[in-house]
């Protein structure tokens, strides 16, 4: 059996197939790397959003998070903090 990417899992959440990401995705105890949570903001501001580097800077807030499906893993990963979310993304 396939494991599915972090994005695969992502892009099911989004279109409803499935309700959540699964209990503990974003925990330290369950497959976690911060390489998931990186591709995952990646693809939220690039394929998503369609957001360059600009309007990262300009509107990025946690209610694009909410928004967009991430909230749990911002709280849980990051401590809500955004700043640290696109510095673990871009490294910056």
């Amino acid at each position: 059996m396939k494991v599915k990417s972090a994005v695969e899992i992502y892009n099911e959440v989004l279109s409803g197939k499935r309700g959540r990401f699964p209990n503990n995705f974003w925990n330290y105890d369950y497959t976690f790397n911060y390489s998931n949570t990186k591709e995952v903001i990646i693809y939220m501001i690039e394929n998503i959003l369609f957001w360059n580097e600009d309007d990262v800077r300009e509107k990025l807030c946690q209610k694009t998070f909410r928004e967009n499906g991430l909230w749990g893993m911002l709280q849980i990963v990051f401590n809500g903090s955004t700043k640290i979310a696109i510095e673990n993304a871009y490294g910056k």
